[in-house]
């Protein structure tokens, strides 16, 4: 939390905006948002009882021999590595469920 950034993002505690309303063509997709995150934790918390530690990361194009070291590095301090793929088209929450290992 010392980090220059962190200090800056967190200035006004945990407050970001206020007296805002969503748009009514917004609100399926936050649902559908907030649907995926709360299943994405859910796997967490299942993966958190089977692996003592966890790693996650983004990655933003395709794995690359950059990518392998890193992935390397990692494992070799935790126990699993969840990647969390942002490029193309965005996946649907049931493929990502079957990407994790089966519990």
């Amino acid at each position: 939390m010392s980090y220059v950034g962190n200090k800056k993002f967190f200035r006004y505690g945990t407050l970001f905006a206020y007296n805002v309303t969503l748009k009514k063509r917004y609100k399926s997709r936050l649902n559908s948002y907030l649907k995926n995150v709360s299943a994405t934790r859910k796997i967490i918390l299942k993966l958190k009882k089977k692996y003592k530690k966890i790693c996650s990361m983004q990655i933003r194009n395709a794995p690359h021999y950059g990518h392998e070291a890193i992935f390397s590095f990692i494992l070799c301090r935790f126990d699993l590595l969840v990647l969390n793929p942002i490029f193309g088209i965005k996946k649907k929450m049931i493929l990502v469920i079957n990407l994790l290992p089966k519990l």
